[in-house]
């Protein structure tokens, strides 16, 4: 059964990181809120990551996704002690 885990990715790669993992198949969830931005004297809405530095995947982990997930350029870790024992989030 699938169920939901926290990515934890380098600073400023959540995007990066969800990308990669969309292009191999993988349901990945980045949730975004409009925040202002202001360079030099613009200033201008952008889309940033609602919790900087994780993303969240939606799907059955077994050995063999585990270490396909785990190939991700960005990723720093999949939260959990090992692959067999990875904190799981409810889906509420």
């Amino acid at each position: 059964p699938a169920a939901w885990y926290a990515l934890w990715t380098a600073s400023h790669c959540e995007r990066l990181v969800r990308d990669q993992l969309l292009a191999r198949g993988f349901d990945a969830f980045l949730p975004e809120s409009p925040v202002w931005s202001k360079r030099r004297t613009a200033r201008r809405l952008i889309d940033a990551p609602m919790f900087p530095g994780y993303l969240f995947l939606h799907h059955a982990m077994d050995k063999a996704s585990y270490v396909e997930v785990r190939k991700t350029r960005g990723l720093v870790q999949v939260l959990g002690e090992s692959w067999d024992r990875l904190h799981e989030i409810p889906a509420e």
